[in-house]
Protein backbone atom coordinates (compact mmCIF):
# COMPACT_ATOMS: atom_id res chain seq x y z
CA UNK A 1 0.00 0.00 0.00
CA UNK A 2 1.51 3.30 -1.11
CA UNK A 3 0.50 6.14 1.44
CA UNK A 4 -0.21 9.86 1.46
CA UNK A 5 0.09 11.23 4.62
CA UNK A 6 2.23 14.11 4.12
CA UNK A 7 -1.15 15.28 2.47
CA UNK A 8 -2.43 16.09 5.92
CA UNK A 9 0.44 18.81 6.80
CA UNK A 10 -0.30 20.78 3.42
CA UNK A 11 -3.73 20.72 3.21
CA UNK A 12 -4.32 21.63 7.07
CA UNK A 13 -2.24 24.13 6.76
CA UNK A 14 -3.96 26.00 3.61
CA UNK A 15 -7.37 25.03 5.73
CA UNK A 16 -6.03 26.98 8.87
CA UNK A 17 -4.54 29.76 6.81
CA UNK A 18 -7.03 30.63 4.44
CA UNK A 19 -9.49 30.77 7.44
CA UNK A 20 -7.67 32.96 9.16
CA UNK A 21 -6.97 35.21 5.79
CA UNK A 22 -10.81 35.20 5.45
CA UNK A 23 -11.04 36.24 9.19
CA UNK A 24 -8.50 38.98 8.47
CA UNK A 25 -9.55 40.37 5.30
CA UNK A 26 -12.83 39.56 4.72
CA UNK A 27 -12.69 37.94 1.17
CA UNK A 28 -14.42 35.91 -0.23
CA UNK A 29 -11.52 33.76 -2.15
CA UNK A 30 -10.13 32.97 1.28
CA UNK A 31 -13.36 31.90 3.14
CA UNK A 32 -14.71 29.58 -0.41
CA UNK A 33 -10.94 27.86 -0.06
CA UNK A 34 -11.38 27.33 3.97
CA UNK A 35 -14.83 25.97 3.07
CA UNK A 36 -13.73 23.40 0.36
CA UNK A 37 -10.66 22.25 2.44
CA UNK A 38 -13.04 22.18 5.50
CA UNK A 39 -15.06 19.65 3.02
CA UNK A 40 -12.30 17.57 1.86
CA UNK A 41 -11.29 17.00 5.53
CA UNK A 42 -14.38 15.80 6.60
CA UNK A 43 -15.33 14.07 3.66
CA UNK A 44 -11.99 12.46 3.02
CA UNK A 45 -10.16 12.34 6.32
CA UNK A 46 -12.19 11.29 8.75
CA UNK A 47 -13.83 8.44 10.08
CA UNK A 48 -16.98 7.98 11.57
CA UNK A 49 -16.31 8.45 15.04
CA UNK A 50 -14.93 12.41 13.61
CA UNK A 51 -11.08 11.77 14.43
CA UNK A 52 -9.33 13.19 11.61
CA UNK A 53 -6.69 10.81 10.23
CA UNK A 54 -3.70 11.38 9.19
CA UNK A 55 -4.18 10.82 5.41
CA UNK A 56 -5.26 8.53 2.93
CA UNK A 57 -3.35 5.21 1.23
CA UNK A 58 -3.90 3.46 -2.10
CA UNK A 59 -2.76 0.29 -3.28
CA UNK A 60 -1.74 -0.90 -6.56
CA UNK A 61 -5.76 -2.11 -7.48
CA UNK A 62 -6.58 1.65 -7.16
CA UNK A 63 -8.55 1.50 -3.74
CA UNK A 64 -8.30 4.28 -1.27
CA UNK A 65 -8.32 3.61 2.20
CA UNK A 66 -8.21 6.20 5.30
CA UNK A 67 -4.71 6.15 7.03
CA UNK A 68 -4.93 3.99 10.34
CA UNK A 69 -2.85 6.92 12.08
CA UNK A 70 -4.14 9.54 14.40
CA UNK A 71 -2.14 12.18 15.63
CA UNK A 72 -3.02 15.00 17.71
CA UNK A 73 -1.76 17.88 15.72
CA UNK A 74 -3.88 17.04 13.15
CA UNK A 75 -7.10 17.46 15.78
CA UNK A 76 -5.56 20.61 16.92
CA UNK A 77 -5.16 22.45 13.46
CA UNK A 78 -8.77 21.24 12.18
CA UNK A 79 -10.55 22.78 15.44
CA UNK A 80 -8.51 25.59 14.86
CA UNK A 81 -9.90 26.20 11.56
CA UNK A 82 -12.99 25.20 11.85
CA UNK A 83 -13.60 27.49 15.09
CA UNK A 84 -12.21 30.55 13.12
CA UNK A 85 -14.78 29.35 10.14
CA UNK A 86 -17.73 28.38 11.48
CA UNK A 87 -17.39 32.16 13.49
CA UNK A 88 -17.70 33.56 9.86
CA UNK A 89 -20.10 31.64 8.27
CA UNK A 90 -22.40 30.52 11.29
CA UNK A 91 -22.23 27.22 9.66
CA UNK A 92 -24.28 24.50 11.99
CA UNK A 93 -23.03 21.57 10.07
CA UNK A 94 -19.52 22.25 10.55
CA UNK A 95 -20.23 23.37 13.98
CA UNK A 96 -21.58 20.12 14.78
CA UNK A 97 -18.48 18.01 13.54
Amino acid sequence: MYGLSSLHVPLLSIFRLSALLAEATSNQTYLNAASNAADFIHNHLTDSNNTIRDGLGFGPDNSCNQSSLVLLYNSVMTIHGLAILVSLTKNTTQEQW
